[in-house]
C-alpha cells in the first residue's frame, strides 16, 4: 500500500514493482513503496503497463521486450 499520491496504479508484478500514474505520466515504485522512477513516461498507446525497475514493457506486447523509451 502507498499513500494516495497517484492517479492510478497497477498491481505489484512478480518482480515486486508497481506502475504508478501521476498527471498523465507513468513511473514505478518497488514493493516497499520506494520510488524507482518518477512518473515521466507517456504510455497512452501501450496496451499493458508493466515495469522491471526503470524498464517498461514495450508497445508491441507480442515481442515481450522492455525499454527506456517513451518519454514525451
Amino acid at each position: 500500500m502507498v499513500e494516495y499520491t497517484y492517479d492510478d496504479a497497477t498491481e505489484q508484478n512478480e518482480y515486486g514493482y508497481s506502475a504508478v500514474k501521476k498527471d498523465g505520466k507513468w513511473g514505478v515504485i518497488n514493493n516497499k513503496g520506494e520510488v524507482i522512477q518518477e512518473p515521466i513516461y507517456n504510455l497512452d498507446d501501450y496496451l499493458i503497463i508493466d515495469f522491471i525497475g526503470k524498464w517498461h514493457l514495450g508497445r508491441d506486447v507480442n515481442m515481450n521486450y522492455y525499454s527506456l523509451e517513451g518519454k514525451e
